[in-house]
């Protein structure tokens, strides 16, 4: 009875990660495009700056970082860091747009970031896949489901005994 209850609970979890997957992603990725564009503005300032200075941009941050005063280090500490962002955002946006069915989770897996994932989270309202990438993923979904409650339901284990 226990097994049977596991296997149905495995079969909707499986259903209603794959069936809002597409729609989760999309949020994400419009998130990413975001703060993307933010980093390209400050990238873009930085840049402007640095030529005013007769530098180019990584010279510029040098020039900061090796400073003696300690609240300049830590600016251009702070542009490193930016500018760094700013590359794995691309770096990411390119994977996560450029990403076909099948690698898109993957991709997503690997390269979601924690505080990303939790602004989407935080407004996030389940839709209903009525697109054909929704549509995938929810047969996805509902196929490892079955996969997974087939492992763990009573007669496989009664089966496995006997063999």
């Amino acid at each position: 009875m226990i097994g049977r209850i596991l296997a149905w609970i495995i079969l909707a979890a499986g259903l209603l990660i794959g069936s809002q997957f597409a729609h989760l992603s999309d949020l994400y990725i419009e998130r990413l495009l975001g703060r993307l564009d933010e980093l390209n503005r400050a990238v873009q300032t930085m840049r402007a700056q640095a030529q005013e200075a007769g530098l180019d941009l990584e010279a510029w941050i040098a020039h900061f970082e090796t400073s003696d005063d300690a609240v300049v280090k830590r600016d251009g500490a702070e542009k490193r860091a930016t500018l760094a962002r700013e590359q794995r955002y691309e770096s990411d946006a390119a994977a996560l747009v450029g990403a076909d069915l099948i690698h898109l989770p993957i991709e997503f897996a690997r390269r979601c970031e924690r505080d990303i994932l939790n602004a989407v989270l935080q407004r996030y309202e389940p839709a209903l896949p009525a697109g054909p990438r929704g549509l995938v993923y929810t047969g996805a979904g509902l196929a490892v489901g079955l996969i997974l409650g087939a492992i763990v339901s009573p007669r496989r284990q009664r089966r496995l005994r006997r063999a």
